[in-house]
């Protein structure tokens, strides 16, 4: 069942360069920032307004969010709280309104204290969804920046993230792959941008679209994920989209319905066969076999499957 897109309206905070918010709209939904702050400095007395519970919180609200009219409103998580949701139901008592995760539930809002204002939480990740009873609806990738364009290689491996107390860890393994023989180009920043300047190995923070070219002028991509996590990240979803290998240290990739040993290298202590991996053909992944994680097909199966349950529930 295919849903039309003016039926639905996404929410979502907005950074300066944002590609997951630019990326909803080029793809032709309505998408709402959820506040009026619109710089550091008012997001930053924003944040402050609301952890010391200050009264009148609503006036930090877009006023334009009043002008909705979808009939699904989903939520992405990120800044969200608990007061914004509130307020969603107050305004509109009779729409689907979903909150969707982009992050984990321990980084961002706790899904108790909203589940009374919602249709249904939604989460790419299987663990969480386990342990607080969302609905799982595995990742969606953002399919409009799928392209077939070929460039010339200029890296053997190419890693782009935050420092995330991890940048020792991310300096070693870059160590251990230059001593294989291997090119490598590393883009660590720190966790937010004005700290770039607290260490020499922070970078600014990389476009998306630049990010784009030199992934394709790249034999493979590293992925670090924090110890224990099992699920499927952009970073592995943008990939197979884009038929560039990955190395990664996620363990859970082998129950990935895309996982291939020539497109997914687990990486542990095996850096001596990370050359021959490199250099075993990649191989193709179909249209069809992509069509479940496209970011239309997934939205549209999780709204047909909301409205199924709730026509189930209205005539049982």
């Amino acid at each position: 069942m295919s849903i039309d897109k003016k039926k639905i309206c996404f929410i979502r905070a907005k950074q300066k360069e944002d590609y997951v918010f630019d990326g909803i709209k080029n793809m032709g939904y309505k998408i709402f920032i959820p506040y009026k702050d619109v710089n550091i400095f008012m997001r930053c007395l924003r944040e402050l307004w609301f952890r010391m519970k200050l009264p009148h919180r609503e006036i930090w609200i877009n006023s334009n969010i009043k002008n909705i009219d979808a009939s699904y409103i989903i939520v992405k998580d990120p800044l969200i709280v608990p007061e914004f949701i509130k307020y969603l139901r107050q305004v509109f008592p009779y729409k689907f309104i979903i909150l969707d995760y982009d992050n984990r539930v321990k980084k961002s809002i706790n899904p108790e204290s909203i589940k009374e204002y919602v249709d249904a939480v939604w989460h790419y990740d299987e663990d969480d969804c386990n342990k607080y009873g969302l609905s799982y609806k595995g990742h969606a990738y953002l399919d409009i920046y799928q392209t077939k364009e070929k460039f010339w290689l200029k890296y053997d491996v190419f890693y782009v993230g935050r420092d995330k107390g991890r940048l020792d860890q991310i300096v070693e393994i870059e160590e251990k792959l230059k001593e294989c023989g291997l090119k490598t180009y590393f883009h660590i920043c720190a966790n937010r941008e004005f700290l770039t300047w607290t260490n020499k190995r922070y970078e600014h923070f990389l476009p998306y679209e630049k990010y784009l070219k030199i992934l394709k002028e790249s034999k493979a991509v590293l992925n670090i994920v924090p110890t224990g996590q099992r699920s499927i990240t952009q970073r592995e979803m943008e990939t197979v989209f884009d038929g560039i290998k990955c190395i990664t240290n996620n363990t859970g990739i082998k129950k990935f319905a895309l996982y291939d040993e020539t497109r997914y290298f687990i990486l542990n202590d095996n850096y001596k066969d990370i050359l021959k991996f490199l250099n075993t053909p990649f191989r193709p992944v179909t249209d069809n076999e992509l069509q479940e994680f496209r970011f239309e097909y997934v939205v549209n199966k999780m709204l047909s499957k909301l409205e199924k349950n709730n026509f189930e529930e209205k005539n049982s």
